[in-house]
């Protein structure tokens, strides 16, 4: 039996597949008729991205503006604090352990902090909190603070809300103006719609950066992390205090998970039993 490509079913697959030279001209002809509203799309996207860039600039002032009351609210915070040459030399200790590189953060006592807050390359410690802990604890919270340091993670946090912002000002000022609304109430939405979308993108990275602190920071004592962390539950249920003040105000709720999840999770890296973990926690939480 003669055998072709019909035989056995693939010469059309092929034919459709596979067309002959001439027919390459029909397709570049249908597909010419199309090419216009390509480019008239693509030119429209090009003007859509340009018009969005326009704003730029009053976006970067917005910023700028959000970035200096948070470097004065931070400024504040420092100028009520002391140094404490004691605490300094328990975080040249930890340095090394949490990674880190050149100069280690300088370290300061009191401010308006609730618990310890570190801005950049300075610490901060709540003096309660500081006089409630023993040496292992403020040792283990003082890594924790150092990892954030190592990590620069205050900066990176900061360049993860000023994209966000940017990003989200830009195109709601674009979207909200296109669609004639009025300029003064169009600026108030996009600050809105900005500052929303830097905080989400900012307390979401927040809590990924406080994991990784934990994990960091339980490195130099996992057990003495987590009694301090039972000492900085109490702390924040004996004080009205926000974890930070002034236009740094941010609820810890957000920026953390509960302490006593974050102490469970360090027991389980570290194969300490859940109830070994859980008594320490809370003799320290005073429960």
């Amino acid at each position: 039996m003669k055998s072709g490509p019909r035989a056995d079913g693939l010469g059309d697959v092929r034919a459709r597949a596979f067309p002959r030279k001439g027919a390459w001209r029909g397709v570049a002809a249908r597909a010419a008729k199309y090419i216009p509203g390509i480019r008239a799309g693509m030119d429209g996207i090009s003007m859509s991205f340009a018009g969005v860039l326009a704003y730029l600039p009053a976006a970067v002032g917005a910023l700028a503006v959000i970035y200096a009351l948070v470097i004065a609210s931070a400024l504040v915070i420092v100028s009520r604090s002391r140094p404490s040459p004691e605490l300094r030399a328990i975080v040249d200790g930890v340095w090394p352990i949490v990674g880190g590189r050149g100069r280690p953060p300088g370290v300061r006592v009191g401010g308006t902090v609730g618990d310890a807050v570190t801005f950049v390359r300075t610490i901060v410690v709540a003096e309660p909190l500081a006089d409630s802990m023993d040496r292992a604890e403020l040792r283990a919270v003082l890594a924790h603070e150092s990892a954030h340091a190592a990590g620069n993670h205050t900066l990176v946090s900061m360049a993860v809300f000023g994209s966000a912002f940017l990003a989200a000002f830009c195109a709601s000022l674009y979207a909200l103006l296109g669609a004639s609304a009025n300029a003064a109430v169009a600026l108030a939405w996009a600050l809105a719609l900005a500052a929303v979308a830097g905080a989400v993108s900012a307390s979401a990275l927040a809590r990924r950066l406080e994991r990784r602190a934990d994990e960091v920071g339980a490195l130099v004592d996992p057990m003495a992390s987590i009694s301090a962390l039972g000492r900085i539950s109490r702390a924040a249920a004996d004080s009205p205090r926000p974890l930070r003040e002034g236009f740094l105000r941010i609820p810890a709720s957000i920026a953390h998970d509960p302490p006593v999840e974050r102490a469970l999770r360090i027991a389980r890296a570290h194969g300490i039993p859940e109830d070994e973990a859980l008594d320490a926690f809370r003799a320290a939480a005073g429960r």
